[in-house]
């Protein structure tokens, strides 16, 4: 019954770890592309300990915690989002 849960959490993860392996790539590397974050700090698959990491990547980087959005902040708080894009 959990196999697929389990398997796609799995996936979630691995795609996490990708994204903070071409994060720190990007760092070694340098980048004309503007980044700016706004990350759902509850999501179970990547909220406060990939914020933390992605931080530590790119410090310079605006970036927008929100404490009580989860995976899907353009959803869950799309006002929010919508204001720290058109800052950034």
């Amino acid at each position: 019954m959990f196999e697929g849960i389990a398997s796609t959490v799995i996936v979630a993860h691995d795609y996490a770890v990708s994204v903070t392996q071409e994060l720190l790539a990007r760092r070694e590397e340098g980048t004309d592309v503007p980044l700016a974050f706004v990350w759902g700090m509850l999501d179970p698959v990547s909220g406060a300990h990939m914020a933390a990491r992605v931080r530590e990547c790119l410090p310079g980087a605006p970036f927008l915690a929100l404490d009580d959005v989860g995976h899907w902040p353009a959803l869950e708080a799309p006002e929010r989002v919508v204001s720290a894009v058109l800052v950034a």
